[in-house]
């Protein structure tokens, strides 16, 4: 048995090291963790097998920031993170919200309160904030999706396109069971003609182009130059801003969406005509109480109806797309006539590793008319990078349905090049791929004139410009192989710009090259000097 006092020795003789041997040991300690530290450190700074390396990445915004002294720079870039992986946002980012296009800056500056671009000088600081993030305060109502595309390079992850929304595919479909003309507001779903029954919407329309002027958030409005609020036909379609006339013959309440283009019906269930030709324009010109194809046709109850939109605190949905089952049609050959885009599969051109060309032809696009004697014809968009003027790039074009006996499903237009194309380019004149695109009739100039910017309420007829919703980039060639990174230096709306951020002849700022390049080497992109507005002299 050990006592303490032998303990205490046998301590002190197993202990015991000379001076020379215990500053050996420091120094091998400290050796030791000198190597473990620059080994962790050149771990974390190695680069990736293949560099860059695209990704494509899906998922609910966790947290989004913004760059420093970003207040009046609608430019700026900052970090998204996704799927717990922290995201480059470049400079010269424009992200695509469902049916219109902001900067990374705009996502923030136009966000409602009490969200906004923050306050730096401010004890203590207020943040920038989107709303859209979950670690945002106070925390938005539902998640928010984003689609980011890029190329990590080196050890960060950088954009090359981004897709926002609250759920890319949230959408649902029903009858109209209830319209409350007093605030815009319809339900889908419900009992018929019982109110509170059915799922709420109101068009989120910031000007009352569709309905009532109602936008709880301008980030997730409708198209205002497009028909997003349609038939299935691509006919504009609307709710009133007031309640219709119950007495035959009487003056329309709402001349912009007049119950008389839609004809009533006693044998259909909703009561109104669902499949109908309107009139020339000529005969609804000698006939002011009749359907005419240049105002918008009303949604009634009864209606089945597709419809997107983003749910609010209170439960209503903002609608930013409706599109309902009616068959509207315009008189063949006569203005206006009006044409819808579904879906724009684009490839973008590019090589594998190995060189080998890849994506290029797989391209598709398909829509509706309500003039199927007219064939339809395809332009890219190309974008002067320092005046932001478009210029049309002919795509081909192609015949719509004409229906049954001969046809389908009438007034549809769809094309796979060079498959259904009748007429126009090989399909490697689809690259470079540009931004938007835009279908017209065949011998109808895109451009309209400002008179013509009258059919519909405001909306250009005869023609529909769309962002591509899809782009198809190359792939390793096979499983195994290295991956390839995407060539975003074939797109030049990313590569040297597309010109001021408010547009061809403005003197807002004009959108560059993306920076940080998500790539191996930025492009060489143009030099613009800042556009400058005529100026107004009255003389002396």
């Amino acid at each position: 048995m050990l006592t303490p006092s032998d303990l205490t020795a046998r301590q002190r003789s197993t202990s015991y090291t000379s001076p020379l041997v215990s500053l050996s040991l420091l120094s091998a300690a400290l050796l030791l963790l000198i190597v473990f530290l620059l080994t962790g450190v050149l771990q974390a700074q190695a680069p990736p097998p293949q560099d860059p390396s695209q990704f494509d990445m899906t998922g609910f915004i966790q947290s989004a920031t913004l760059d420093a002294n970003c207040v009046n720079d609608p430019l700026c870039g900052g970090t998204i993170t996704v799927n717990n992986q922290v995201i480059r946002v470049p400079r010269n980012t424009i992200l695509q919200m469902p049916a219109s296009a902001l900067t990374w800056q705009q996502l923030f500056a136009t966000a409602p309160a009490p969200y906004g671009l923050g306050n730096p000088s401010a004890t203590p600081p207020i943040p920038p904030q989107t709303g859209l993030a979950m670690r945002d305060t106070p925390g938005p109502i539902a998640t928010y999706e984003a689609g980011v595309i890029g190329n990590r390079v080196g050890n960060t992850y950088i954009a090359g396109l981004m897709f926002l929304a609250q759920h890319s595919l949230q959408s649902s479909q029903g009858f109209i069971n209830f319209i409350d003309y007093s605030t815009g507001t319809f339900e889908v779903g419900g009992t018929i003609g019982l109110q509170n029954t059915g799922q709420k919407l109101k068009i989120n329309d910031p000007i009352g182009r569709f309905s009532r002027a109602w936008s709880p958030d301008p980030r997730f409005t409708i198209d205002d130059d497009n028909p997003t609020v349609r038939s299935e036909t691509g006919y504009p379609m609307c709710i009133p801003r007031t309640a219709p006339s119950l007495i035959f013959g009487a003056a329309e309440t709402d001349p912009l969406c007049p119950q008389a283009n839609r004809p009533k019906d006693g044998a259909s269930p909703s009561g109104y005509l669902m499949i109908f030709t309107m009139p020339a324009s000529a005969v609804s010109d000698a006939n002011p109480l009749g359907p005419n194809p240049r105002r918008f046709a009303p949604f009634e109850i009864g209606d089945y109806v597709t419809w997107s939109g983003v749910l609010q605190s209170d439960g209503t949905f903002a609608a930013w797309n409706v599109i309902g089952n009616v068959g509207l049609y315009t008189s063949p050959g006569d203005n206006p006539a009006y044409i819808a885009v579904e879906d724009v599969l684009l490839g973008v051109g590019g090589q594998t590793v190995a060189g080998a060309a890849e994506a290029t032809g797989r391209t598709v696009f398909v829509g509706f008319t309500t003039d199927p004697s007219r064939a339809i014809q395809f332009y890219g968009l190309d974008v002067d990078p320092c005046t932001g003027a478009e210029s049309e790039r002919d795509w081909g074009s192609v015949a719509a349905d004409p229906g049954p006996p001969t046809g389908a499903v009438m007034g549809r237009w769809r094309t796979r090049p060079t498959k259904d194309v009748i007429t126009g380019p090989a399909a490697g004149a689809y690259v470079p791929a540009t931004r938007e695109m835009r279908v017209a009739f065949v011998g109808t100039a895109a451009q309209h004139t400002a008179a013509e910017k009258d059919f519909g309420n405001g909306l250009i007829a005869g023609q529909y410009t769309t962002p591509i919703a899809e782009y198809l980039f190359p792939e390793n060639a096979g499983t195994g192989n290295p991956i390839v990174p995407n060539n975003f230096e074939d797109m030049p709306f990313l590569a040297v710009g597309s010109g001021p951020v408010d547009g061809e002849g403005t003197a807002s700022p004009i959108v560059g090259t993306l920076s940080p390049w998500p790539g191996a080497a930025a492009p060489l992109a143009p030099f613009c000097t800042s556009p400058t507005l005529p100026t107004a002299n009255a003389g002396a």
